[in-house]
């Protein structure tokens, strides 16, 4: 190993908080129990500690070592050779390092794969979660309602059709309409918001005959329904863009963690 990456290896060693004083790295390693916690400061779950007892025989030392393999170097993707651990038990000088740097290695692609992991799930959830929304049941104009209940009397309709676009269709989308469908009380309206209005004829049209009237009232019903629709599209636009707005700040944070974690 050359001199840079074994600078850097010391330097990320001392970053960690260990049980002993590190004076020799080739003897204080050599057991295995440092090396168990430099793995559980990082991913306390993969880790024992007390399954790794200080020793100075080396067939306890070795026995760690094994252990290491068996329960926690294989969920990293990583194993120390026999022969190897036998140079790390007699303190063989240059052994621990590379040992030591190939691990840190699989320790960092460990943690990154677990934060893609959770990024993935929480992109998954944030997924359902607006599928969920976006397919909440919208009401639609009441479809029940016939345009034309009479028609029988179409003629007459049309006489008073004809007085009505005399006065022109923006009249009929005056302010003063509006507030006119805002009187009495009705029935519950599909969107569960409460008693719908009473849909009343404007003023300017009372004197019309009755079937224009029925025509009018069912167009007035049709745009108040379409009103309430597009307020509750509005409304769940808004819960859309603000939760994008709180899982782009998720992934942030997390993308801030995992960048810390990789520079340790």
């Amino acid at each position: 190993m050359d001199a840079e990456r074994e600078q850097q290896l010391y330097s990320w060693i001392d970053g960690i908080e260990l049980s002993r004083p590190k004076r020799n790295i080739v003897r204080d390693f050599s057991d295995g129990v440092l090396v168990a916690e430099i793995v559980s400061h990082f991913t306390p779950s993969l880790v024992e500690i007390h399954n790794y007892p200080s020793a100075n025989n080396s067939q306890f030392k070795k026995s760690n070592w094994e252990t290491l393999n068996r329960k926690v170097f294989k969920r990293l993707d990583f194993n120390v050779p026999s022969n190897i651990i036998d140079g790390i038990v007699m303190c063989k000088p240059g052994v621990i390092e590379v040992v030591l740097y190939n691990l840190r290695i699989k320790i960092m692609e460990h943690l990154k794969n677990q934060s893609e992991s959770k990024i993935s799930l929480q992109l998954m959830n944030d997924g359902n979660e607006l599928n969920a929304i976006a397919n909440e049941t919208v009401p639609q104009p009441n479809s029940q309602i016939p345009l034309d209940p009479h028609p029988s009397s179409q003629p007459h309709l049309n006489n008073g059709l004809n007085h009505k676009q005399s006065i022109g269709h923006k009249t009929i989308a005056s302010s003063q309409r509006k507030n006119s469908l805002k009187k009495g009380n009705g029935s519950t309206s599909k969107s569960g918001q409460g008693p719908r209005p009473e849909v009343s004829v404007p003023k300017e049209f009372t004197h019309l005959d009755h079937e224009s009237q029925i025509y009018i009232k069912e167009k007035e019903l049709a745009l108040l329904q379409c009103q309430e629709t597009i307020q509750i599209m509005q409304a769940k636009i808004s819960r859309l863009e603000h939760l994008v707005q709180l899982k782009d700040l998720r992934i942030e944070d997390l993308d801030l963690k995992l960048n810390a974690a990789l520079n340790n």
